[in-house]
């Protein structure tokens, strides 16, 4: 993105859509190896909101978030809530957008915390 003039106007219009016209959760957990199931809980918590519930959802997670792929499948085969999701685990960020776009929503979160 460092080369990229336009990708760089896209990412400020982001930032700025995102910090002024979305709502943002934030996940705190006890340390690196949580961090995973602490999204997962998040995920679960965030579902029953009435413009989540009963739609269809695309999940990403990035890589290194869960110990596998496999242990990450048996944590959300039992959650009636995460039946409407499709999960996609150990995805990599240069490779998924989506996930890029949480990486610009952290740091929105982060700095609007920080001026409020």
């Amino acid at each position: 993105m460092k080369d990229d003039i336009n990708l760089q106007k896209l990412r400020s219009a982001l930032k700025t859509y995102i910090g002024t016209r979305c709502k943002i959760a934030v996940c705190v957990v006890d340390g690196d190896k949580r961090l995973g199931p602490g999204a997962l809980k998040l995920l679960n918590s965030a579902l029953a909101h009435p413009y989540l519930a009963g739609h269809q959802h695309q999940v990403f997670f990035g890589e290194g978030l869960f110990p596998s792929t496999e242990a990450a499948e048996n944590l959300v085969q039992d959650t009636e809530k995460f039946k409407s999701c499709e999960f996609h685990f150990e995805q990599d960020s240069r490779r998924v957008l989506g996930i890029q776009l949480a990486d610009i929503v952290s740091v929105v979160g982060f700095w609007g915390q920080m001026a409020a």
